[in-house]
């Protein structure tokens, strides 16, 4: 079954959330899917038609950046993915997180990696009587079993 994706004016935090956004960015950062938010060096999102720098499908492929390249990652996946997709993206954005870097996460759910620390649990509501989302920030403190294992060449006698 094709479900066919559908955007809307949605994809932008409030200001408040975007500026407490902004003051835990530390270093080079990725946000993904970024929808129409201008924070991080890089943004990804599926949708041409945003704000992003480059065209990413999370369902299709794996995030195009090496293991350890980013300082933080911030990531707003679409809520309706189902249980048995979540965890793919958020094992991408540990595999592409520095050792002792940042992941900012804000989902209706907590992932769970051994990699990685959850710091602290923000609840983010827009209204009253509306629904709620978590933002989690998480410290990445292991690499993945994904991430190249480096060996470091001999040494000659």
């Amino acid at each position: 079954m094709n479900k066919k994706l559908e955007f809307r004016e949605a994809f932008l935090w409030e200001k408040e959330v975007e500026e407490f956004i902004k003051d835990e960015i530390n270093g080079y950062s990725l946000n993904v899917p970024c929808g129409k938010s201008t924070l991080g060096d890089v943004r990804l999102d599926i949708n041409p038609n945003l704000t992003q720098k480059e065209i990413y499908d999370m369902f299709k492929q794996k995030l195009p950046y090496a293991d350890n390249t980013f300082d933080t990652v911030i990531s707003d996946p679409p809520w309706s993915i189902s249980l048995f997709k979540r965890p793919k993206l958020f094992f991408e954005l540990v595999r592409v997180t520095k050792l002792g870097g940042k992941i900012i996460y804000n989902a209706l759910w907590i992932p769970r990696s051994n990699c990685t620390k959850l710091e602290k649990t923000l609840i983010r509501q827009s209204n009253q009587f509306t629904n709620v989302s978590i933002i989690s920030i998480f410290i990445k403190i292991a690499p993945t079993p994904e991430e190249t294992i480096q060996t470091p060449a001999p040494t000659l006698p």
